[in-house]
């Protein structure tokens, strides 16, 4: 048994008598409205780029990791997301916070010795 095929409709053009009127002065509002806006933020966010640029880094970074996580729990987000963060975390502390202590330490020994140097050169 065949199953009929329903004809397709032909649709009339599109009527673009009004396209070619210039546009109002009221319809330029809201794209005045978007340049202002994109303008402010140009003007306040400069001293948050680096914060904004290690989020987006943290979150490029984290992904393949929240997707291989996402697979093990049956596709729960929450406990997937919960085990990227957690992974993150001890990331940190175990080995960015060591590296952190240590050129902090490095830095005040240096300046001590920069400092007893200083001293013995000029009595």
């Amino acid at each position: 048994m065949a199953v009929p095929i329903p004809a397709r409709t032909v649709s009339k053009p599109m009527d673009t008598s009004d396209d070619d009127a210039p546009a109002s002065p009221g319809s330029r509002a809201p794209l005045r409205l978007q340049l202002a806006v994109s303008f402010a933020q140009g003007w306040v966010l400069p001293p948050f780029y680096g914060t904004i640029m290690g989020g987006a880094t943290i979150a490029l970074l984290s992904t393949p990791l929240y997707l291989w996580l996402l697979v093990r729990p049956r596709e729960r987000r929450s406990a997937a997301a919960l085990a990227a963060l957690y992974s993150l975390v001890a990331l940190g502390v175990q080995v960015i916070g060591p590296v952190i202590a240590a050129t902090f330490n490095a830095v005040c020994q240096i300046c001590s010795i920069s400092r007893i140097e200083n001293n013995r050169s000029h009595p």
